[in-house]
């Protein structure tokens, strides 16, 4: 639920991988949400899922209830279809250019 969105991310934000995810997270939401490339929620998407992962880990036992679960996986959907919509709508020029 976390780690495919997360490596989404992180693929996109290459050449300048980074290892934290919070710092995935911060360049995603300064080069793609702020710049109005993908819509601002999935910049919170991501947030509330770093949360949910790190209660889930490393919080009390039953830390992360169903429903947050099955929020965080519908977003995760959403997020994906995204993604897979972007990289799809990238023509040669653009891929070669970057």
């Amino acid at each position: 639920m976390w780690l495919k969105p997360f490596s989404k991310v992180r693929a996109c934000l290459i050449p300048n991988p980074f290892s934290q995810h919070s710092a995935v997270i911060a360049v995603f939401g300064e080069e793609f949400a702020h710049t109005d490339k993908v819509p601002g929620e999935f910049h919170r998407f991501l947030l509330e899922a770093q949360e949910v992962r790190h209660d889930g880990d490393y919080g009390p036992r039953n830390a992360v209830r169903l429903e947050q679960t099955q929020e965080r996986i519908r977003q995760a959907e959403r997020f994906l279809q995204v993604a897979a919509q972007s990289i799809r709508s990238l023509s040669p020029e653009d891929a070669n250019a970057e």
